[in-house]
């Protein structure tokens, strides 16, 4: 029997500065387990960052995350 529950990771209201630079304002991103989930931008548009901020290189101004 399988479960209709999936386990997920969900990160909301993230929000970057370097000084006066705002990276990343009210970022969010809901990844599933055992799926493939992508980020998707142009250069320079903070996805680096956002996974910086999830792993904890980068400590953010804000962020929420639920697992």
């Amino acid at each position: 029997m399988q479960s209709d529950k999936t386990n997920k990771m969900l990160v909301d209201s993230v929000r970057l500065q370097f000084g006066f630079h705002t990276v990343l304002q009210s970022a969010f991103l809901t990844a599933e387990s055992g799926r493939v989930t992508g980020v998707l931008g142009r250069n320079g548009t903070g996805k680096s960052c956002l996974f910086k901020c999830i792993v904890g290189g980068i400590r953010p101004q804000n962020m929420f995350v639920r697992f």
